[in-house]
């Protein structure tokens, strides 16, 4: 069973116009997007720049308004769900953000970013046992 499954995810913005702001037309950020992450899998995105990549990933921790589609996380539709706080989804969900002025030091390997949230919150779970 997949821990993690996004269908058909679509993320339209308003072109608004005129003196009474009418909605002229919309921008499709993302237009219809599906993958699937098993348990202990991950997933990385690549594309040019504007390809909608963090549009995504705020879409997935809640930061970005999605116009349709479902986020799928353990067998609960995370968009429809009134409070997020409550769940594991916010543990299992992390974004790498990039330094658009310095993405990939020298001084840092690939294998370093992405392990970083793995490793942020091993530390968090071990600090929140000696804590309970």
């Amino acid at each position: 069973m997949p821990l993690l499954r996004v269908e058909d995810l679509k993320i339209h913005y308003p072109i608004k116009s005129g003196i009474f702001s009418r909605q002229t037309g919309r921008i499709r950020a993302i237009d219809g997007i599906n993958f699937t992450i098993c348990a202990r899998g991950s997933l990385a995105i690549v594309g040019k720049s504007g390809a909608g990549k963090s549009t995504i990933g705020r879409a997935l921790v809640g930061l970005e308004q999605v116009t349709s589609g479902q986020i799928i996380y353990a067998g609960r539709n995370m968009i429809q769900a009134t409070n997020r706080r409550l769940t594991d989804y916010e543990k299992a969900i992390q974004l790498i953000s990039k330094d658009e002025f310095n993405f990939v030091g020298r001084h840092m390997l690939v294998l370093d970013y992405i392990a970083s949230p793995l490793r942020n919150s091993a530390i968090y779970q071990l600090q929140q046992k000696k804590q309970g």
